[in-house]
Order: C-alpha cells, then sequence, then structure tokens
C-alpha cells in the first residue's frame, strides 16, 4: 500500500500551532496565539504529520493536494469550557409538590422549570 499524505497547501494563516514536543498551554500562554503565514499542513491517516511554511515543502506525486489560498486553518484551536445552565436550587418546589401544589400552582409563585 502506498503511503499518502492530504496537503492542505497556501494556507494564508496556520494559526495556533505548536511544536511536536508541547501538548498543551495554559495561563499567560493562551493569550499568545501562534501563526504561520503562507503555510501549509499535512494530514496522514487522520492525524496532523506536519506542517510548516510552503517554502519547506516537499510534495510527493501520491499526495492530495488542497489549495487553502486565502483562508485561515485552525487545526488545533479548542476553547473547552461550560456554561452554568441554572444555578439555583429547587428545595422548595420539592416541598411544595409535597404538600400538593400542583406545578401550575408553583409556576404562578415564580417556581418551575422556566425558573
Amino acid at each position: 500500500m502506498i503511503n499518502s499524505s492530504t496537503i492542505l497547501i497556501n494556507i494564508k494563516q496556520l494559526v495556533g500551532i505548536l511544536p511536536a514536543n508541547k501538548i498543551k498551554i495554559s495561563g499567560d500562554q493562551m493569550n499568545k496565539l501562534k501563526n504561520l503565514e503562507n503555510a501549509y499542513l499535512e494530514i496522514t491517516n487522520e492525524k496532523i504529520s506536519g506542517f510548516g511554511l510552503m517554502n519547506e515543502l516537499n510534495i510527493k506525486d501520491n499526495d492530495n493536494i488542497i489549495d487553502l489560498s486565502g483562508k485561515v486553518v485552525l487545526p488545533s484551536w479548542n476553547d473547552s469550557h461550560t456554561h452554568l445552565v441554572f444555578a439555583g436550587t429547587r428545595e422548595k418546589e420539592f416541598i411544595d409538590r409535597i404538600n400538593g401544589l400542583s406545578y401550575e400552582e408553583i409556576a404562578e409563585r415564580g417556581g418551575g422549570i422556566l425558573n
């Protein structure tokens, strides 16, 4: 089997890249988003296998080439965070239900799922 890669070429900006030995960044390092201009990105077996400046690229005959002239690529950017959906508690509503109030009555008091 011939080992071929997909190579994205002529990338205007390749953003968020890290050296191979760097797994993550944190703290103040996150304020400095590294990027390359006029870059390529090589993908082999669905994983990034290389990247760099276009003048450093060595294309093989069996590579699949995709020209991304004028495009920005963010291959490793991950803004992992969550948003709190509901920060309150509903114990009072639970007690109201035990005491026989209907969902409509609880909603009229300002409680319920829409709260």
